[in-house]
């Protein structure tokens, strides 16, 4: 009556201590942060003085190379100096072969990231390793987890690399090893188009944020030298600027003045928005006494508010100057403004045209069919 079940333990895959359990979640931890210090020491994009004539891709991949290069010792040190401290390891070759593979994906995301978005691609890089810490499983069971963070575990590339090696740690089940290295290498292709295609697109956005950030001395704009910035364009807009002429110089011009007009407003009421939701929020809190469930419920919705706002400010922003430049691409001589579009179609810049771009520091507009010897998107044109 007082034992009526007896229970045998048989361990299938034992792991000797804690030491060696949490090892995949802070070596992937570790991993991740040596990769987000490469995006911050070393320059992003390419500096082509001195250098032969690039494209934009060459340039991407050429410096691609280098993160690779720098995250294949960072994965090895890590892996390696786990098994001389002595973790219990069934595998050591795969468990060195998973944390190699780990870093490489993780630096190929962070480098895609900051290439397309710079400073604001690293900080997502940041929310990415908070959102995985609770997410992938690698403390506790994804299962103890709330259901947010259970719906993003299969999108986390965390999820697959702390699998693999607790398959190498504790033993083999099945081919579970290599699916889980085969899903972690599909975030590869996604950061290669993030940083190959959609980071194309972001060239303006991110001219608009290195002048931004140069004008307040404290965040490095990677200016490169030889010249100023060239911003890009479509080639309907250049088509109009041609075409149209006077004509549409001047709806241009009535364009500019209307947002100009609005312009104040649209910026105190961002700034009102960002100061009112901290308080708001807070406020709430306090009258309705709330539980820790619903202050988790308002700080999250704040975040996203603060974010939403955040792109708003920056919207208005990226239209005025964007606004400003296309005023200084239609006042360019016509032979100026044909010449910089051939020059830029036979370099590789496709149906996009660079224009000069006034430099930040002087303020003023660049003179009329001016080259910079040296663009900031990577690519060297004759």
């Amino acid at each position: 009556m007082a034992a009526p079940v007896s229970l045998k333990t048989v361990d299938v895959y034992p792991v000797r201590n804690y030491g060696s359990g949490v090892t995949p979640f802070y070596t992937n931890l570790a991993l991740w942060v040596a990769g987000f210090i490469l995006m911050a020491i070393v320059r992003i994009r390419v500096d082509p003085e001195g250098l032969p004539p690039l494209t934009i891709t060459q340039a991407y991949l050429g410096r691609w190379l280098l993160f690779m290069a720098l995250g294949l010792i960072q994965g090895l040190i890590a892996t390696i100096g786990d098994l001389l401290l002595g973790i219990q390891c069934d595998n050591p070759a795969l468990f060195v072969l998973a944390g190699v593979v780990t870093v490489l994906v993780d630096v190929n995301i962070m480098f895609a990231l900051a290439y397309t978005l710079k400073h604001i691609g690293k900080a997502i890089a940041v929310i990415l390793l908070i959102v995985q810490i609770p997410g992938s499983s690698g403390m506790f069971p994804v299962e103890m987890m709330p259901p947010f963070f259970r719906a993003l575990n299969p999108l986390l590339p965390f999820t697959y690399s702390i699998d693999a090696m607790r398959e190498a740690i504790g033993g083999l089940y099945g081919l579970d090893y290599w699916a889980d290295l085969g899903a972690l290498l599909l975030f590869v292709p996604l950061a290669l188009f993030t940083g190959l295609v959609l980071g194309r697109y972001a060239f303006n956005l991110n001219l608009l944020f290195d002048e931004k950030l140069g004008q307040t001395g404290l965040l490095d704009s990677e200016e490169v030298a030889g010249g100023p910035r060239r911003e890009r364009f479509r080639l309907r807009t250049v088509l109009r600027a041609l075409v149209q002429d006077d004509a549409y110089r001047a709806a241009l011009s009535r364009r500019i003045d209307r947002f100009r007009r609005s312009y104040p407003r649209l910026i105190r009421v961002g700034w009102v928005l960002l100061i009112a939701q901290p308080l708001a929020t807070f406020a709430v809190m306090v009258l309705l006494r709330a539980d820790i469930d619903v202050k988790l419920i308002l700080m999250a919705a704040m975040v996203v508010g603060i974010i939403a706002v955040d792109g708003y400010l920056i919207v208005v922003e990226y239209v005025n100057a964007r606004l400003d430049s296309r005023l200084r691409l239609a006042s360019l001589d016509r032979d100026d403004l044909l010449r910089a579009t051939k020059e830029d179609m036979e370099s590789g810049g496709g149906a996009v045209p660079a224009i000069p771009a006034p430099a930040p520091a002087a303020g003023a507009s660049a003179p009329a069919g001016t080259q910079p010897a040296a663009p900031d998107d990577g690519e060297v044109r004759p």
